[in-house]
């Protein structure tokens, strides 16, 4: 039954951080700012539109910031939940599944999951 719980879940994580679209926002992030970086060393502007531009630059990163710190919150709850409502319930404690999710075999394998999720799903 610890073995169920730990899969459920690792299974409502990546669920949650399809649906939270975290990855896909990072990406937008490191766009943003490879825009910026290219504005900066734009010649044809002068200082003042260049301030003007990473004012506005900023002010979006800190509300994208907030965003992303709320989704992966949301995320890693997701996570959780399934582990507290079976430790509610006397199913399997908290405890058991952490014990699991801390062995290099599962460290191992959820890398690997993992890592095969996000190529498959970056090559759609």
């Amino acid at each position: 039954m610890i073995y169920l719980a730990a899969l459920l879940a690792s299974i409502s994580f990546a669920a949650a951080l399809k649906v939270m679209r975290v990855v896909p926002m990072t990406a937008r992030v490191v766009a943003v700012l490879r825009d910026a970086l290219s504005q900066m060393q734009d010649r044809g502007l002068d200082d003042l539109e260049k301030e003007r531009m990473l004012q506005r630059t900023s002010i979006h990163l800190m509300g994208t910031f907030a965003a992303m710190a709320a989704r992966t919150a949301a995320v890693v709850a997701a996570g959780i939940l399934p582990l507290v409502v079976f430790d509610m319930a006397g199913v399997v404690r908290v405890s058991e599944v952490a014990r699991v999710f801390a062995t290099w075999q599962a460290l191992m394998v959820g890398t690997v999951v993992m890592t095969l999720m996000y190529l498959v799903g970056s090559s759609r």
